[in-house]
């Protein structure tokens, strides 16, 4: 599913960046999943029509207006009856119940007060607490109307009030303020999604799709590795929590990709859209603006698709190609 014209600033428009988070969704939902995105998070309700649309689909788009370089979350409603489309991954070859999507990060300066907001507004039932997980980040995980996760992670680690006052204090005033955050719109700083083959992960998003490898994180029981069009962490950043701050700032969607250690590089693939019924709620793939060059790296992969201009990753994650203007690039 192609994502609508990228909707943000001249500036951004012009970089290689993310920016599309395809989604399905049943006609039923509509009303509850926009209002969710627009009046709990605040973003920006836009349409693109059946007629303006790449592949024929009207889509609803949601995006961060005052953060330009966040990608957008496109929906494709579909009535009770289905659409007769499907999605890219085979429904014919086995899969583990392991669903090759995750979630998506909002970066907010402070997880709590985000979330007492989202409770006094009753979006979330009671007001939790935030916490601080290992060495990864200060986070806590809500969920949307059609159950995807939503990861709350805090630009800062816990105990570090110096430098979340000073980041806080930086932020321009913003009219009207974000209902989520009180202030500036946050970002969405990753969009999560599963391998089980970390090595041609690495290599597919680097040598194809020419991103950067901006860290790997070792967790218990899985590793995340996060992509960027961008440049990795300053060396000066003289710790693991200052590098990891420095990219939870970031003015930009990062791609985060879990390996869970027990998946069999092997095995039958992760769960896909396919996978599920077509009227039910389903992560479709990404949108990534790229360059003539990249695209023409990109098309030697076995897995492009010229006619629809995408790409899969090792996984089968479906990666729609918005080319950006070849003078950008001279």
């Amino acid at each position: 599913m192609p994502a609508s014209p990228i909707s943000c600033s001249a500036s951004w428009q012009l970089q290689r960046r993310i920016v599309g988070a395809n989604y399905r969704a049943p006609e039923r939902k509509r009303s509850e999943v926009l209002s969710y995105y627009s009046n709990a998070l605040g973003m920006v309700h836009s349409t693109t029509s059946a007629s303006s649309s790449p592949d024929g689909q009207a889509l609803e788009n949601m995006c961060f207006s005052h953060a330009p370089g966040s990608t957008q979350l496109n929906f494709r409603f579909v009535p009770a009856g289905g659409d007769g489309r499907r999605g890219r991954l085979s429904s014919m070859s086995p899969c583990v119940r392991v669903p090759l999507y995750w979630k998506i990060g909002l970066a907010v300066d402070d997880v709590d007060a985000s979330l007492a907001r989202l409770g006094a507004a009753g979006v979330i039932g009671a007001f939790r607490r935030g916490g601080q997980f290992r060495d990864i980040g200060f986070l806590q995980h809500i969920k949307d109307p059609l159950g995807h996760p939503i990861e709350l992670l805090q630009t800062t680690f816990e105990g570090n009030h110096a430098g979340k006052a000073a980041l806080e204090a930086s932020r321009p005033a913003q009219v009207p303020p974000s209902p989520l955050t009180g202030g500036s719109d946050p970002v969405v700083g990753q969009i999560t999604t599963r391998t089980k083959d970390p090595r041609a992960t690495v290599d597919f998003y680097t040598k194809v799709m020419g991103m950067t490898l901006l860290e790997k994180q070792d967790v218990v029981g899985f590793d995340l590795y996060f992509f960027a069009y961008h440049d990795p962490a300053p060396e000066t950043l003289p710790t693991t929590a200052a590098k990891r701050e420095w990219m939870y700032q970031l003015p930009i969607t990062t791609l985060e990709v879990q390996h869970v250690h027990d998946l069999d590089p092997k095995g039958p693939r992760l769960q896909g859209p396919s996978d599920v019924d077509e009227t039910l709620p389903a992560f479709e793939g990404m949108s990534v603006a790229v360059s003539q060059a990249d695209l023409e790296r990109i098309s030697a992969h076995p897995t492009f698709d010229a006619s629809r201009r995408c790409v899969s990753d090792p996984d089968g994650l479906s990666i729609d190609l918005q080319v950006l203007p070849p003078v950008q690039f001279e």
